[in-house]
């Protein structure tokens, strides 16, 4: 008869027998913890257990403190196998003991936690330590006997993991069970360290929930021991790095709360207020913003006990104050501040002084509202429109009279843009309390004036009311703050962000999708009769807010519509001649439909539904492509097919001729055989004049096409476009691509004539090559962004386009010589070969893009050059960007740059400057990429380089330079500096092996600082802010280009210009030198006695505290400037 497993057990462990052991707890089918031993067997089991666990601990290869010889593991296997059975043993009949513990047992567990340790690190890895702090958690958890003397080591093992190496958040639950075993503890300095370092490892406490109570129970425990400064300090340095600091937030407010009230007066003045008032006068604004989110849990926290009483004692030392401080910055954090506690009240005093300190924080708000600091009028603004919303029945009801009227008839039309940002978005914040519906019905007509705005930020935020309140239909209509036509007026030219937000605003008016197609049909030729521009917006954009079921189902019931008009107009010619229609139209469809509606006459009408059905089909294309709209797409397919040749036959206009063949791009080819065979044949013998037509497209001879001649331009456009995407959606690319080919080499090969003095019969005349029609279909495959990435992700269309580029240089000179102008042949080849090589590159070899690029840019120089300083080349402006983006491209592939074309961009550059000061980052990154990444310094080195490009260098850099100080202090400038500060300092290391580079761009470049300085000293009332934005930037270039013997003369030009009895002045100036200071070693001693003027002069303006912004900066600046010099 087989025994029990509980008498297996207890023979094995009297035994002793280790390799035994290890197999019962292998062999074993009973889980551990069903195990139920007599008091007798539990008295031999734990009696044998603990024999065996003193002989396994006194063993060397145990107690070893590092485990790793592998003679020693392989020898000690068996014993630390033993001992994880034994763990597993007893932390599974501790879950099972009541009050009364087997005296071995307790005496085990304790030998176990006195040597944990000493307990090895096997390969790295903790094998025994987690199963005995297991046990000590439960032994604690389940007070069970004699719990104090089983735990100390396990905390202070989970304690050292925490504070020095890396761990996991069920380590940090572990901890946070045994909190309350840390008055075990003997307190000194090393436990008081190991508290500290648990705060900034990898700051995994802070990121969970009991980590963060447990850093709340250690703050309590050290600042009843004196410590509380040093665990203060160590979570201040966490605030700014740590992602989240409202988790600290709220270890401090757990802490406030959970603290005696010997140390809570101490602790709030200590850590809380100096926070606090950080947060209002710290100069950096992150900082200042950390920290609000760090005292988000005592705000969010205000109905709590007593915290009101405590942000009122804590803020109110400094916060008045601040609010009215002249410093700039000072007063908008503390109207944040105010702005996230409002409203500051105190539970203790009576109702008439809590009204009293109400009406003070409103009367503070007011006038911030008003403050001469934008930022702070649209922080203030914001935040007090949020206040209506959350206290409007708390609020005085004349401050809130007070506060609309001034948001609705000044701050609406203020001169700041941000500031009216604001104000609009304030007013959408109040559609969310139903209270403020009725102020809403009176003020939001007064805001309609700005949906057109020049700024299209504020257009947007009106556009986001007008949203709004079409989702309350309770306050007004949002016909009645704009009118529909201003609306569909300014759909028509807006921005793609405002027009998105505008068509979903009228989407359930144009496109309902609860009523029938009679309805929608009718809106829809409403709004192309309104305003066809609009409507071609409308319809780019409906598919956002409209399913694809409705889409397809309104694509029918246009095609349909039309097609019945069509078949009753074949109908009647047809009866006239005698003769019965045979097409067939899917009736069901059109039986609900009232065709009578849309006359045969209204031919841009109906060419307007046509482009609405082409741009909608268009847009949703993409998803009738995915799988699960197969069966929407083969309706749309099967009943579009039927209609589109009778609407193609009927309505000859050449608008619906074009939206007709760009439909047909999206049928099988097959469903459409008479059409799809006609369309390539109909290119081939377009009747256009060529040379007309290149002088319409391209404007080469530098002058503008006629507004006369713009339809005619217009009209030929639309006969092309749509052709080409639809061959090209067809697959047909490559037929397409061979006859462009096969034009250009008849123009440049003429086929030769026979001399053998035989006939030659001839059954058709051959169609003579149309060289210049073929660059305009070329042209119209690579401008039309939809097919050129047909063609290009198709890999034959793709070749031809690479030998079309190898091509064209020859074309270049067979234009030249036949029917076209120098100039225009030069123009048109220009943007050809500008588009092909960009298409192209990965399949051009250097000659090809050099014989491209070349004349290209020679080209292009010589249209500036032949009208300097008048450029009236409408075209050229749009080609300079093309060639800028093409050279910066392709300089990092080509293994050759050739002197003069170098030379020639440089130039191009100069001129593109001048013209236009946004192609600052566009010069910067060719520059960037022509230093870095297409040359190394031995071509700069080079003798026969130095001499062609010294000279342009030194034209280029001030150009570039002054363009920059025109947006010195925007965002974008100091990303363009910090660019041109590693451009600079290259081309400084270069100059300084060669002197001749060096000079060519050192010495205009330092003239030209000098001359900023003047002029931004020279005026009444210099920006400071200008100069300490593009302070930046010369910061960049002194570094990098200019030497000490220029600062000597830079500061005696500064020191002479400066007018000591203008304090803005004496800002500018130390923005200047502060600049030297960094930039130039070593530093002139002019430079300490100029400074020490610009101190000694500022110092009888203000005092450092009282004293507005710039002001206290430039003071600063002197310090640091001092502190600084030798």
């Amino acid at each position: 008869m087989d025994s029990s497993p509980e008498e297996q057990f207890t023979k094995v462990m009297e035994s002793q027998d280790i390799p035994s052991i290890n197999r019962l707890f292998i062999a074993t089918q009973v889980k551990l913890q069903n195990l139920k031993f007599s008091d007798e067997q539990s008295e031999l089991l734990w009696g044998g257990i603990h024999n065996i666990v003193r002989e396994l601990l006194n063993k060397e290869e145990i107690i070893r403190k590092d485990n790793t010889d592998p003679v020693n593991i392989s020898r000690a296997g068996d014993d630390f196998q033993c001992l994880q059975c034994i763990l597993s043993l007893i932390q599974a009949i501790a879950n099972n003991l009541n009050d009364s513990v087997p005296t071995k047992l307790f005496e085990t567990v304790l030998i176990l936690h006195d040597f944990l340790p000493k307990l090895p690190v096997v390969s790295g890895k903790y094998i025994l330590q987690p199963m005995l702090v297991s046990i000590s958690e439960t032994w604690w958890k389940r007070d069970l006997l004699n719990k104090n003397k089983v735990v100390t080591n396990s905390f202070d093992w989970l304690l050292n993991k925490v504070a020095t190496q890396t761990y996991s958040k069920e380590i940090v639950n572990r901890l946070w069970r045994l909190h309350d075993s840390l008055f075990l503890q003997t307190f000194n300095s090393s436990i008081k360290n190991k508290l500290i370092c648990s705060v900034t490892n990898r700051n995994t406490l802070l990121s969970n929930e009991n980590g963060r109570r447990f850093l709340s129970f250690v703050f309590n425990y050290l600042s009843n021991r004196g410590c509380m400064l040093d665990m203060h300090v160590a979570l201040k340095d966490c605030l700014i790095s740590y992602a989240h600091p409202g988790h600290i937030g709220e270890v401090y407010y757990h802490t406030w709360r959970q603290s005696e009230d010997e140390n809570r007066e101490e602790f709030e003045i200590t850590c809380l207020r100096e926070l606090m008032y950080l947060a209002v006068i710290v100069k950096d604004s992150n900082v200042s913003g950390k920290i609000r989110k760090f005292l988000n849990p005592f705000h969010d926290r205000k109905s709590q006990p007593g915290v009101d009483a405590l942000l009122l004692r804590l803020y109110a030392p400094f916060l008045w104050r601040s609010l009215e401080a002249p410093h700039d910055r000072v007063r908008a954090q503390a109207a944040l501040i105010l702005l996230a506690s409002f409203p500051i009240r105190d539970p203790t005093e009576s109702i008439a002084s809590n009204e009293l300190l109400l009406a003070k924080q409103c009367t503070l708000l007011f006038k911030l509202m008003k403050d001469p600091f934008p930022d702070v009028r649209c922080w203030v603004i914001e935040g007090v429109s949020r206040l209506l919303v959350s206290y409007w029945r708390l609020l005085p009801i004349d401050w809130v009279k007070t506060v609309i009227e001034l948001m609705v008839n000044k701050l609406i039309n203020n001169a700041h843009n941000t500031v009216v940002v604001s104000v609009i978005k304030g007013i959408n914040h109040l559609f969310s309390n139903p209270l403020c519906h009725a102020t809403l019905r009176k003020i939001l007509p007064l805001i309609g004036h700005r949906f057109h705005d020049k700024v299209e930020t504020v257009r947007l935020s009106i556009t986001n009311v007008l949203l709004a309140t079409k989702k309350c239909p309770n306050v007004t209509e949002y016909w009645n703050i704009v009118p529909l036509k201003e609306i569909l007026y300014r759909l028509a030219i807006d921005v793609d962000a405002v027009a998105i937000k505008l068509v979903e605003l009228t989407v359930n008016s144009y496109m309902p999708s609860s009523l029938d197609g009679k309805v929608t049909l009718g809106r829809c030729m409403y709004l192309v009769q309104s305003n066809p521009n609009a409507a071609r917006r409308f319809y780019s954009f409906v598919h956002r807010f409209v399913d694809l079921e409705g889409c397809v189902r309104f694509i029918l019931w246009v095609l349909i519509l039309l097609a019945s008009m069509a078949k009753q107009r074949r109908s009647i010619e047809e009866q006239e001649q005698g003769e019965a229609a045979k097409e067939n139209v899917p009736e069901e469809e059109v039986a609900g439909i009232d065709s009578d509606v849309l006359s045969l006459d209204h031919t841009g009408l109906i060419s307007g539904m046509l482009e609405a059905v082409a741009i909608l089909w268009v847009r949703i294309n993409h998803n009738l492509s995915k799988p699960d709209n197969q069966r929407l797409k083969k309706k749309l397919w099967i009943k579009s097919s039927a209609a589109l040749p009778l609407v193609l036959r009927a309505f000859q206009d050449p608008a619906c001729v074009a939206a007709c063949t760009i439909i047909a791009g999206y049928l099988p080819p097959a469903s459409l055989p008479a059409i799809s065979k006609s369309f390539l044949s109909r290119l081939k013998h377009l009747d256009v004049e060529e040379e007309q037509c290149l002088k319409e497209m391209g404007g080469g001879d530098g002058k503008r096409v006629p507004r006369r001649e713009e339809g005619k331009k217009r009209e030929w456009r639309d006969r092309i476009a749509p052709l080409i995407f639809t061959i090209c959606q067809w697959n047909q690319s490559v037929q397409l691509l061979d006859l462009i080919s096969d034009w250009l080499e008849s123009a440049l090969l003429p086929t030769p004539t026979p001399t053998n003095g035989r006939r030659v019969v001839r059954i058709t005349e051959p169609d003579p090559p149309r060289p210049a029609l073929a660059l305009v279909y070329l042209d119209a495959i690579l401008t039309a962004h939809r097919v050129r990435y047909i063609v290009l992700n198709n890999p034959q269309p793709r070749t031809r386009l690479a030998a079309l580029a190898a091509l064209l240089p020859s074309t270049r000179r067979s234009l030249r010589s036949s029917f076209c102008t120098r100039r225009l042949a030069d123009f048109q080849f220009a943007v050809r070969a500008n588009q092909l090589v960009i298409l192209t590159n990965a399949m051009l070899t250097d000659d090809i893009f050099l014989d491209l690029l070349s004349p290209t840019i020679s080209w292009t120089l010589s249209v500036i050059n032949d009208n300097p300083g008048n450029i009236n080349n409408p075209y050229l402006v749009t080609l300079l960007p093309s060639i800028i983006h093409l050279a910066t491209d392709f300089l990092p592939i080509t293994s050759q740059i050739q002197n003069e074309v170098v030379s020639n961009i440089l130039e191009i550059l100069i001129f593109f400057l001048e013209l236009s000061e946004s192609s600052v980052s566009m010069v910067i990154k060719f520059l960037f990429t022509l230093t870095f990444t297409s040359v190394d310094s031995d071509y700069f080195l080079s003798a026969a380089n130095v001499s062609e490009i010294a000279a342009t260098l030194a034209r280029l850099l001030p150009a570039l330079l002054t363009a920059m100080d025109s947006a010195a202090g925007t965002g974008t400038e100091r990303a363009n500096g910090h660019r041109l500060r590693a451009v600079l300092a290259e081309w400084s290391r270069i100059g300084r092996m060669n002197p001749r580079l060096g000079e060519a761009f050192r010495s205009p470049v330092a003239d030209w600082l000098i001359g900023v300085v003047k002029r931004h000293l020279a005026v009444e009332f210099p920006d400071v802010t200008e100069a300490r934005g593009f302070g930046l930037v010369a910061g960049f270039i002194a570094e990098s280009v200019f030497t000490d013997d220029w600062a000597s003369n830079f500061v005696e030009h500064l020191v002479s210009t400066t007018n000591h009895s203008d304090p803005t002045s004496l800002c500018v100036a130390i923005v200047w030198l502060n600049v030297v200071s960094h930039s130039v070693k070593p530093i002139p001693p002019e430079l300490r006695q100029a400074v020490l003027a610009i101190q000694f002069g500022l110092s009888n303006y203000h005092s450092y505290a009282q004293s507005p912004e710039p002001l206290q900066s430039a003071t600063d600046m002197c310090e640091s400037v001092l502190l600084r010099l030798p």
